[in-house]
């Protein structure tokens, strides 16, 4: 079945995977190691946990309510109808995700957004901890 097949699909994220030092030809990975980098290595870690287990989980039950920025497919309507993305968000796919749900809940709209394992893309984790913690004080000025 086609992801949008469901009218109350709104949004569809996938798996996104850490790409430090992962070999990659005609872009796809053909040799993946563990990160000489500590802070990178448990990134790739904690990716792992999200998007395999945690993600999988919640789509069951429609429990997803973010979209990773990283890699998000949304109905254009549903972009539409809350402005689009915010320009001046230091985390634009959580205040995204934020707004979709407040618009649907409070105009009484079911609507979901869908996990799909099968489709990967992938990203540079922070090599360091002061990167780390720039990264995730970004992420959390996004939720305030």
């Amino acid at each position: 079945m086609h992801i949008f097949e469901d009218a109350t699909t709104v949004a569809v994220g996938g798996l996104l995977g850490v790409s430090n030092d992962v070999v990659f030809k005609h872009a796809y990975p053909v040799e993946t190691k563990i990160s000489k980098s500590l802070v990178a290595a448990m990134q790739s870690l904690e990716y792992s946990r999200a998007f395999m287990g945690s993600r999988i989980f919640s789509d069951a039950f429609n429990g997803n309510l973010n979209v990773s920025g990283g890699f998000g497919l949304f109905k254009k309507e549903a972009l539409i109808r809350v402005n689009g993305y915010d320009v001046n968000s230091v985390a634009e796919d959580m205040d995204l995700a934020l707004r979709l749900h407040r618009y649907y809940v409070e105009n009484k709209i079911p609507y979901n957004n869908r996990y799909v394992a099968n489709a990967i893309c992938w990203t540079q984790a922070p090599f360091t901890l002061k990167d780390l913690a720039k990264q995730r004080s970004r992420w959390h000025r996004g939720l305030i």
